[in-house]
């Protein structure tokens, strides 16, 4: 199955989707970043649970900055995750890169909030 998600591209940011992939390419380092990301990681979550995904995967190997306030939107649509029924939930697929800060601290902060999260780490050779 395939999610259709409308996609954001700002200058320095990509969010879309393909198959039951999430993209995260860029940076996301705006001061205010809820108008841009709310909106996708709103209606992302209401067609998983429509169409009844399991899992779905959220590449961020692509990401190369995030600020506090951008790491904060993530964490409210994992958090809307959290309260549904468990009967109810979908597993994220966390692909990041070794050695990248950035995506380590949000791969962690996944886990620690939600167990349907997993971690796959891949080192990128060059």
């Amino acid at each position: 199955m395939r999610l259709i998600v409308k996609p954001v591209k700002t200058e320095r940011l990509h969010l879309y989707t393909e198959e039951s992939t999430v993209f995260i390419k860029g940076s996301i380092d705006l001061q205010y970043p809820k108008p841009i990301l709310e909106p996708f990681f709103t209606d992302l979550h209401n067609d998983l649970l429509y169409y009844g995904f399991r899992f779905i995967t959220l590449d961020i190997t692509g990401l190369t900055f995030i600020n506090s306030s951008g790491i904060r939107e993530l964490l409210a649509w994992l958090i809307k995750l959290t309260k549904l029924p468990k009967d109810d939930r979908y597993e994220i697929f966390i692909n990041t890169q070794l050695g990248v800060n950035c995506q380590q601290s949000i791969s962690k902060s996944f886990t620690l909030i939600y167990q349907g999260a997993k971690v796959i780490n891949k080192e990128i050779i060059v």
